[in-house]
């Protein structure tokens, strides 16, 4: 089915920008484009009505996902690169810090 192909691509989407240390989302122009985008330069996702994701340099883009939609794919992404997992303090040794 088409939800199935999609979760495939954004799965080999993930991989590839994984293994090259990239923090990346893969998002849609108003045209339907797609590009990806580099999550950890997100400052802030904002519905205009259209939703428009500002990076931390000022470069503005105008998206056809939803605010609600690119959040859901940037914590898919940290969640599936283990940074939602990790703690500032690391392992056991610092539990107490917790």
């Amino acid at each position: 089915d088409r939800r199935s192909d999609a979760d495939a691509e954004d799965c080999r989407l993930f991989s590839v920008r994984m293994a090259q240390g990239e923090e990346m989302i893969k998002v849609s122009r108003l045209n339907r484009t797609q590009f990806v985008l580099n999550c950890e330069w997100i400052e802030t996702v904002e519905a205009t009505p259209d939703t428009v994701i500002t990076l931390l340099n000022g470069k503005r883009f105008i998206v056809g996902e939803s605010v609600d939609e690119i959040v859901r794919r940037v914590v898919e992404y940290k969640r599936l690169s283990g940074f939602m997992a990790k703690t500032p303090y690391g392992g056991p040794e610092n539990a107490d810090k917790n």
